[in-house]
Parts: C-alpha cells; structure tokens; sequence
C-alpha cells in the first residue's frame, strides 16, 4: 500500500509538472551582469536581457536570497515578466534587503538566482551627484512611471527638451517650438508642455510634439495634473483647463489680474501661487477662491504632505506654511536665494537660485544642502526612489 501511495505520488507530480509546462518552456541561466542602483524608500535593478527569456525579480528582507527560500522571508516580493531596468519600491529606509534575478522561457519553471545582492535603502536629499550639462535654461520637469522604469521629461529655453528614463543620461529631443517652455506634466495619455506666448505641445511619447494652436497669447508658466484634468496658469492671472490631454482648452475665471507662476494639486484640490503673495484654490479647476497670505513676496510653487501642512515657497528665500491652504503664516526664512520649486518625496524639497537646495522633514526646520553647483535651480520633482533637479546652464542632479 505505501509503495502504491509513494508511486501515486510520483505520477501525480510528474503530471502537475507537465501542466505547469504545457507550453514546453524551460529553465535559463540566471543573468550574469545584474546590477542595483539603491535608492530612497526603492532600487533600480538592471541586467542585459536575451530575447525570449521572462525574468522575475525577487527581493525581501534578508542578506542571502535565492529563488528557493525567498517566499519565507520577511517583505518578499517577486516580480513577474520583470523589464531592466525594473524598480522595486515600498522598501523600508534603513532595512538590509536582498534581490535576485532568474528566468525561464515559454512559462518554463525558473532557472537558478543571480547572486544575491544585498543593498540598504536610504532617505535621499542629503547628496546630491549631477549629470552632464544639457546647454539650455531648464525649466520644467516631469516623470511618468509608463513602464519600468519610466520615462523623465524636461523642457526649457528655445523649445528645448531632454528624455531621459533615469534622470541621469538624457537625449535631446525636438519639440517643434523655439519658444521657451516653462512647465511640463504627464496627463491624459500624453507630455504636455507650456511656455511664452501660450504656446502649448503634447506628445504621447516625449519624441514626437504636436503645437496646439489658438488658446492664448498669456505667457504659461506652470501646468500640473489633477482630478479634473490639466490646468495651466500664467500671466495676467490667467487660468486655463483641459480634461483631453492638452488638445482643447477653456479659460477660468481667477478673481486676479496678478501674474500666476506655479500650480499643483495637492490634498485634493488645485493651488496656484504668483506674485505679490497671491495663493489660489480649487476642488475642480473651474471655480476659483483668492486666498490672503502672510507675505507679498512673489510666490513661485506649493506642495503639501499627508501630515496635513501646505508650504509654499518664493524670491528672497520666501516660505509660508498652512494647515488648510486658507490661513497662511511666514517660515522663518534659511536663505535669502530666491526659491523657484518645491515637491514632497520623503522630505519637503525646495530649490533656487544659487544653487540653493534645502530639505525639511516637517515644513518648520529647514536644512541648507550642497548641490554641487552654483546655477539657478528652477524645478524639482520626487520620482519613486529619489529626487531630480533641473535649472540653468541644463544643470541637472539626482539624489537617490
């Protein structure tokens, strides 16, 4: 009888391993030349990938992974028909992870690990390292996480624009314009970017533009992405939405003639700064209500953080602060540089002129960081595992 159960036994995992390959794959060598970029709260894992061969990557908090033990570690992960370079993200700051790559063809089972690589995620903002110059005064930075790893876009002086999928290497891109762009997003299936004039372009893919003519002649200077669409804002207080990914347009009404240099949405509702102090609000992007703030300095971006506090920043080094967005109080200021942007990754990040850079983990208490450089800063963005700069001269910096 147990020799009857034992050969039972034999048959049927003969034949779930056959159902498991029906497609006839089998295993392959695991990658020889995986590398790990570590970053904040993530890592950007990378290999020379073979046609055919579905990857996955595994990781989890461990020193020593392998694909065979790591569905008992803490925080395993795996990711299926993984992409190099493939980011893993949600990793906790200051913890040893592990992570590892193997592949197989046709559904096959998987093959044997890569070495395990053991790396330890940390808070990004502290150092900063910089890319090649680009040439040209940028002014606005986007990210879209498309596919792993994603696609950055930047834009600038004379139509200038920049590709690049880590922030690092970029290639120049022609946008169809000599006008300069000041501001780009990623919304609606497409890249959209605003500048002088009221020029406005779209591309579904940062290499192709098209112009969409015909909305304004208002400088543009910032656009952002929200729950009802893209609004972009500019001169003359001038405010305008799209719900199609940039191709039509309607302007709104701002209730202010002051120039409007920053927006976006953040808590679930859109903010645009400008000058002399001015800070708006909006649930939809249609009606707008004029908030009184605690300076008349020119105000040139707004973030916020899910503890509840708004920070908006501006010339001469200019900080104010809000639990709600409708009473504003002054930051003691850290610098008297002009401040041109500011975003949330795991701090508050603000940057400027001078190459002013300063970080903060509530709103209140800054810290003066060295980037490096003596150009003005003039956009920052948080991208799933670190941060990226982007200013005068095509100065361009990551902390990750």
């Amino acid at each position: 009888m147990k020799k009857f159960l034992a050969r039972s036994l034999l048959v049927l995992g003969a034949l779930f391993a056959t159902a498991c390959n029906v497609g006839g794959g089998s295993s392959v060598g695991a990658p020889t030349d995986v590398k790990v970029l570590v970053g904040d709260s993530g890592a950007t894992v990378s290999w020379t990938m073979q046609s055919g061969v579905e990857y996955w990557v595994f990781s989890a908090a461990t020193d020593n992974l392998t694909p065979s033990n790591w569905a008992t570690q803490p925080q395993a992960k795996v990711v299926r028909a993984a992409v190099s370079p493939q980011i893993i993200s949600s990793l906790t700051n200051g913890t040893t992870y592990s992570l590892t790559v193997n592949g197989r063809t046709a559904g096959g089972p998987g093959g044997p690990g890569s070495p395990s690589i053991s790396i330890v995620p940390r808070l990004a903002g502290a150092s900063w390292a910089a890319g090649t110059p680009l040439g040209s005064n940028l002014k606005g930075l986007a990210y879209i996480l498309l596919t792993s790893p994603g696609l950055f876009v930047t834009v600038g002086a004379g139509g200038s624009a920049f590709a690049s999928s880590d922030a690092i290497s970029w290639t120049a891109v022609t946008s169809g314009v000599t006008t300069d762009l000041n501001g780009v997003v990623y919304g609606g299936g497409k890249f959209v970017a605003v500048g002088t004039g009221g020029v406005i372009i779209n591309s579904v893919d940062a290499n192709t533009w098209a112009t969409v003519g015909g909305v304004t002649t208002n400088d543009l200077n910032a656009i952002t992405l929200g729950n009802n669409g893209l609004v972009a804002v500019g001169a003359n207080g001038f405010i305008i939405q799209s719900n199609d990914g940039g191709n039509t347009w309607s302007a709104q009404g701002s209730g202010t003639t002051n120039n409007l240099y920053g927006v976006s949405f953040v808590n679930a509702q859109y903010v645009a700064v400008g000058a002399n102090g001015t800070l708006l609000t909006s649930p939809d992007g249609n009606s707008w209500t004029l908030h009184p703030t605690s300076t008349t300095q020119d105000l040139k971006g707004v973030t916020f953080s899910l503890g509840g506090l708004y920070v908006a920043v501006g010339v001469a080094g200019t900080m104010i602060s809000s639990p709600d967005a409708v009473t504003w109080t002054t930051v003691p200021p850290v610098t008297t540089n002009s401040l041109n942007s500011i975003t949330l990754g795991s701090l508050y990040t603000a940057v400027g002129d001078n190459g002013t850079i300063l970080t903060s983990s509530d709103g209140v208490d800054w810290q003066i960081i060295s980037s490096g450089t003596t150009n003005n800063l003039n956009a920052v963005l948080f991208a799933l595992i670190g941060y990226a700069v982007v200013g005068a001269g095509g100065v361009n910096l990551t902390s990750f």
